[in-house]
């Protein structure tokens, strides 16, 4: 038998599995221009660069709406509320 971890990266992929991911998505809108959307993304979602913002932004603009984040409820509730 193994001992527990408390490595966050473990626990969040055993979260994962258990519980649906959420999405975070961002919807076309005319008021929020490419950059605003791209430096919102970069600064909230870890990981992201302002380069992956602008691709979100622009799928965002293309397609209606686009994903910007997915992870548990909080974590996305989090980041929805960061972007707004």
């Amino acid at each position: 038998m193994t001992a527990p971890t408390h490595e966050p990266e473990v626990i969040d992929r055993a979260w994962t599995r258990v519980l649906p991911p959420y999405r975070v998505r961002i919807h076309d809108d005319p008021i929020h221009i490419y950059h605003e959307v791209a430096l919102a993304v970069h600064q909230t979602v870890p990981g992201t660069s302002y380069a992956d913002g602008w691709a979100i932004a622009t799928l965002g603009d293309t397609t209606g709406q686009a994903e910007a984040a997915r992870g548990p409820q909080e974590v996305a509730a989090h980041y929805r509320e960061r972007c707004e």
